[in-house]
């Protein structure tokens, strides 16, 4: 294997290894804004009328 596809490999695998954690760190957010705003509902009560 030569120099060249030795570095085309390496940066294949990292685009693959940041894709993945960027999709699990954004899952992970979008589960906390999820709760965070299920504690606000929860801490205001219904809406007075």
């Amino acid at each position: 294997m030569s120099g060249w596809a030795k570095v085309i490999l390496a940066t294949a695998l990292m685009v693959v290894a940041l894709a993945c954690f960027n999709l699990a760190l954004w899952r992970r957010m979008k589960e906390a804004r999820r709760l965070g705003a299920a504690q606000i509902n929860e801490e205001t009560g219904p809406p007075q009328p």
